[in-house]
């Protein structure tokens, strides 16, 4: 029966057959065809990716680091499982964390290659965690997507990083202090470790803290330094530990890298107080020790110390219990 030249209503009932008129292929099978039309047919663009032929790879298919240039390729093929001879399909990237709302669309780069045509998708994703990624054209996912995309911390922001704990603005003498440093990258996200981490303490210091003109706290020289231990967590924080027997105010300097920038909010000052009180190396003075008369008042004063030979100035007379006795007996 042919269509072109058959003027009747209906013709008979057609096996199997194809039509290719570029660049289209039409595919039916028992057709009733009326004049012009073929009402039970496949229609088919061959230049056209198909995606259940089409796939993605590339090193950053799985894995891509936070805030870097990503790249994956696309293998566009067509229904006979050849690449698309020419960029006429379009293709939707989009990528959906799946902790929070985070989403953000690929851009598809197009380029006409003598025999094929390649299709490059570029992104750039700022917070870390796991997306899930889906590439579709024509309305449909390709072979393999969704995908899951796996997005680890960029490298380390000196600036971003911070440090936190106690031990950053106090502690006792002849005890450990300790702290934590949180590394960062330049949007914040926490860090994966592995970073070289210097902390040094300089002091006690030997001049004012505070500017008297701009009342900016200063760096604490100081006539001696101390290098605190730390321990990487292997998630981006770092436990620090130290322990100094002088008193008095100190710097605590932490840096990355070998770098002369501190991380955010560093130098720190830290105040160094005395420990406990010890008798043996404390020490009294003053008129009253040796002489005194009845009915007038007397004193001598008591400096204590702790185990270190700190002075102790804050624990007070509640601290001290004076005992007198009559020995001329």
């Amino acid at each position: 029966c042919n269509t072109l030249q058959h003027t009747a209503t209906h013709c008979k009932t057609m096996s199997t057959g194809m039509l290719f008129d570029e660049p289209h292929l039409y595919i039916f099978a028992g057709a009733n065809i009326p004049v012009g039309e073929l009402s039970d047919m496949w229609k088919f663009n061959v230049a056209q990716a198909t995606p259940e032929r089409t796939t993605a790879f590339g090193e950053n298919f799985l894995k891509a680091i936070a805030n870097e240039d990503a790249t994956i390729e696309l293998d566009a093929r067509t229904l006979f499982n050849t690449p698309i001879p020419e960029c006429s399909s379009d293709f939707v990237v989009e990528f959906q964390s799946l902790q929070t709302s985070a989403f953000i669309l690929g851009s598809v780069i197009k380029t006409q290659l003598p025999d094929r045509c390649k299709y490059t998708v570029q992104f750039n994703i700022r917070s870390i965690g796991l997306f899930k990624m889906t590439i579709s054209t024509m309305g449909q996912t390709i072979l393999g997507s969704p995908s899951e995309l796996n997005v680890r911390p960029g490298r380390t922001n000196d600036a971003m990083s911070t440090a936190v704990g106690e031990g950053l603005s106090g502690c006792t003498a002849g005890l450990t202090c300790t702290f934590t440093i949180l590394t960062r990258d330049v949007t914040g996200n926490q860090g994966k470790g592995g970073d070289e981490v210097r902390v040094i303490l300089t002091g006690p210091c030997i001049k004012p803290l505070e500017d008297p003109i701009t009342q900016i706290l200063q760096e604490c020289g100081g006539p001696d330094s101390v290098t605190a231990t730390h321990q990487d967590s292997k998630d981006g924080s770092f436990g620090v530990s130290y322990t100094i027997t002088a008193t008095g105010n100190y710097s605590v300097h932490v840096k990355f890298r070998g770098s002369d920038d501190h991380i955010g909010g560093s130098p720190f000052l830290t105040l160094i107080v005395a420990n406990a009180i010890e008798p043996s190396l404390s020490w009294i003075y003053g008129p009253g020790l040796t002489y005194s008369e009845a009915g007038l008042s007397s004193k001598f004063f008591v400096q204590t110390r702790d185990m270190f030979g700190n002075n102790i100035s804050f624990m007070g007379a509640d601290a001290i219990t004076p005992i007198f006795w009559d020995d001329s007996a």
